[in-house]
């Protein structure tokens, strides 16, 4: 019979015999995520009436970039059709009520940074090599999906204990994609000189 070892998560390697079953206990740090802090700070914020200018970081995201196409032009260029353009109008349209509600508070200018950094590198990383393979819209968007959305959705879900007033959805998610492309920093096909 050999001997096998099982690390228990914060505890020391156990030497286990062959067939001996093991129960792996799961401690978590007492330290909150990045994210929960700021949905905890967002809340007092909010309860205490802290608003700040637009931070560094998001202001980036939220400046437009240089580019010759309006936003329902370049989703027709990725091959959108009118009725999806007009659900991803709907979208950006929710994204943008949203953050009119809490673009003033530092906690929640500082979350958006966040999602609109990880939609826009994803997206770069994971979805453009397919518009650039001539893959079709069908195959782009469920990458968006996948890459995107359900994982920003777990994120959101995993650290949103605290979190009172954002309550996020697959919707804003989507419409914070769209915003960064009407801002000029995604877009949906190869373009020469946008």
């Amino acid at each position: 019979m050999s001997d096998k070892t099982f690390e228990i998560k914060g505890g020391n390697n156990q030497i286990l015999p062959e067939g001996t079953e093991a129960k792996q206990f799961n401690y978590y740090s007492a330290t909150p995520s990045r994210m929960v802090s700021d949905f905890l700070r967002l809340r007092q914020e909010i309860l205490n009436g802290v608003k700040t200018e637009t931070i560094e970081e998001l202001k980036q995201y939220i400046t437009i970039l240089d580019g010759t196409k309006p936003f329902e032009e370049k989703l027709k260029d990725g091959g959108f059709k009118p009725a999806r353009i007009e659900d991803a109008s709907r979208q950006m349209l929710l994204y943008a009520k949203k953050a009119e509600m809490l673009d003033c508070y530092p906690s929640a200018q500082q979350i958006f940074s966040d999602l609109f950094a990880f939609i826009k590198n994803e997206f770069y990383d994971s979805v453009f090599p397919l518009i650039e393979d001539g893959k079709p819209l069908r195959e782009v968007m469920t990458a968006i999906r996948t890459n995107i959305v359900k994982n920003l959705m777990n994120l959101l879900n995993n650290n949103g204990a605290y979190d009172e007033y954002m309550h996020l959805t697959e919707d804003h998610i989507y419409g914070m994609l769209y915003y960064l492309t009407g801002m000029c920093h995604i877009n949906w096909t190869e373009y020469e000189n946008v």
